[in-house]
């Protein structure tokens, strides 16, 4: 089972749910708003790379489904 990690978690959700709801128009919005949240993880310079924007828009885990065709696993809810 997947544990959400607080206050990341709270923060990730925040940003997904603002992205979904047109709040965040642009992967640029979104990165600035979690560059400015002080519970999101910033990398060692102390920012957020594009690229793990684009891995939570992209990855089905951050909807809450997991995908792990190696399994037999395709797109089932999670529990988490």
């Amino acid at each position: 089972m997947i544990v959400p990690v607080e206050p990341a978690a709270s923060a990730i959700r925040r940003a997904l749910e603002g992205f979904a709801s047109g709040r965040f128009e642009t992967q640029a919005e979104l990165h600035r708003f979690l560059e400015s949240d002080p519970h999101f993880p910033k990398n060692p310079n102390g920012g957020v790379h594009f690229q793990k924007i684009r891995q939570m828009l992209e990855r089905s885990v951050y909807a809450g489904y997991l995908d792990a065709p190696k399994w037999g696993l395709s797109l089932i809810p999670g529990k988490h």
